[in-house]
């Protein structure tokens, strides 16, 4: 069965001279929404089909230019994704899952930026920030919210020859202050984490576990970068 979908969004933009903004507020009814995740177990990419759902939230960014050389950039999301359907796992029960929130899905993300860039030289500095989520469709295990510190820096050289131009070096410094953090639950097929509350399906059957596995934040990581262009 296909997924489809009805979207509607309402927005305001305003730009002036050193300031810019814009705000979206949207919804997203879905039907037999696919996702897509990996199986632990089997090894493999498998797909969970949610009959219905809807997602609304908010996109909210804006920019300074505090002086010709120096601007702020902020930007703010707020999205909550209801299942508004239970779940048949085809041999692990049927999960009451209407009113849950869609795992791996954070309701708060949040990103302040400050970047700097005078002649050839640029430089900025910014921090992510995401709310906590759940590993499971049940939101019986949920993993805490973590934020990233990260920096760059750069120098623009003079072109070298009518072949070879605008070279420049890069450094780039990602999650500068070494957070270790969980970023993402991989395990599509992990419906119920936990049980301590005996909670049945909705035929009144017994409800399987299955543990959700995360991808871990990478380590505080340097990266230099040198480019050109031959054109």
């Amino acid at each position: 069965v296909p997924e489809t979908a009805w979207n509607s969004d309402l927005g305001w933009r305003y730009y002036g001279e050193r300031f810019s903004t814009n705000v979206m507020l949207y919804n997203s009814n879905f039907r037999n929404r696919q996702i897509s995740g990996f199986d632990q177990a089997s090894g493999q990419v498998i797909y969970v089909q949610i009959p219905t759902m809807r997602m609304r939230g908010l996109n909210a960014e804006g920019s300074m230019n505090i002086t010709d050389d120096l601007k702020l950039y902020a930007s703010y999301t707020y999205t909550q994704a209801t299942i508004e359907s239970n779940l048949n796992s085809y041999g692990d029960g049927i999960f009451p899952t209407i009113g849950k929130q869609l795992y791996n899905t954070p309701r708060n993300m949040g990103v302040v930026a400050l970047n700097y860039n005078h002649g050839p030289y640029w430089a900025g500095a910014n921090i992510i920030a995401h709310s906590s989520f759940y590993g499971d469709y049940m939101n019986t295990e949920r993993v805490g919210g973590y934020s990233t510190v990260g920096l760059n820096a750069g120098y623009k050289f003079d072109d070298f020859s009518p072949w070879f131009k605008k070279p420049y070096i890069k450094l780039n410094v990602f999650n500068a202050l070494d957070h270790r953090a969980f970023t993402n639950a991989n395990n599509a097929s992990a419906f119920l984490a936990s049980n301590p509350n005996k909670i049945v399906g909705v035929d009144g059957g017994s409800l399987f576990t299955s543990a959700p596995y995360y991808t871990l934040l990478e380590p505080r990581t340097f990266m230099i970068t040198f480019g050109a262009s031959f054109f």
